[in-house]
């Protein structure tokens, strides 16, 4: 009889994932498998510390034994992005003419050989498709509250700070928290022009503009608020939500 392989526990990927600045050991891509140091089979443990991050080709090749164990117990003592201000980058393959944002679950904004910035806020093109030259590139600006850069992704390559709480990539899907259940940012990645935005806060002086499954919404000083949702848009402007942003054309919403 088959006994099923236990899963390991989302405290203890976290705790690996934060000891190995979220990225693979070897080469610090931020794609990356959970390895056993030490063969599962041999130990059947999810031990946090007998864990590291491999991408999939360092994985691939510690279990074809052309990476040896030595070398990857080395690199976890020290990973690649511990001693790097930013990842190795990720190059994404976005790819055509059509591309789409959906901010909230049911807030779609799309475009077709145009630049489409979904929302702008304060001035501050968080999220762009732009149309260049033939070739479809994203471009993103995650910033922590403090103002600070967490996250980048500039024409399809991205990048995060190592600094930063916990960033989870997995599948399609990446999360960036600043800690336990306190979302930044979470997208899910889907080529060739499609990316669903779940999860995203921004905030500035005493207005904060926040994305969660419901839509968007917006807080801020006395009665100002906002919720959108159900909202589509479809080609037309460049920017399709602004915020206190100011000598902006082409918006197809000022809020």
């Amino acid at each position: 009889m088959k006994v099923e392989r236990k899963k390991i526990s989302a405290e203890v990927r976290r705790h690996v994932r934060q000891r190995c600045h979220f990225g693979c050991v070897i080469c610090g891509l931020p794609l990356y498998e959970y390895d056993h140091m030490f063969d599962y089979a041999v130990t059947g443990t999810h031990k946090e510390e007998e864990l590291t991050l491999l991408c999939d080709r360092h994985h691939s090749e510690k279990t074809k034994k052309l990476l040896p164990r030595e070398t990857v117990i080395a690199a976890n003592k020290a990973p690649f992005n511990k001693t790097h201000d930013v990842s190795e980058p990720y190059g994404f393959h976005f790819s055509g003419s059509r591309c789409e944002f959906v901010l909230g679950g049911n807030n779609r904004f799309l475009a077709s050989k145009a630049r489409l910035v979904p929302i702008l806020v304060n001035g501050d093109e968080v999220l762009v498709f732009d149309f260049r030259d033939g070739h479809l590139l994203l471009s993103a600006m995650i910033r922590d509250r403090n103002g600070q850069k967490i996250l980048s992704i500039e024409e399809n390559e991205l990048t995060y700070s190592s600094g930063t709480w916990d960033i989870d990539f997995v599948g399609r899907e990446l999360t960036l928290r600043n800690g336990l259940r306190d979302f930044q940012f979470q997208a899910t990645f889907e080529t060739p022009g499609r990316v669903v935005v779940s999860r995203l806060d921004i905030r500035y002086g005493d207005v904060r503009v926040y994305v969660d499954p419901k839509g968007i919404h917006v807080r801020g000083p006395g009665e100002r608020s906002r919720d959108l949702s159900s909202v589509t848009m479809l080609g037309g402007f460049e920017h399709a939500v602004v915020l206190d942003s100011h000598g902006v054309r082409a918006a197809g919403l000022i809020l």
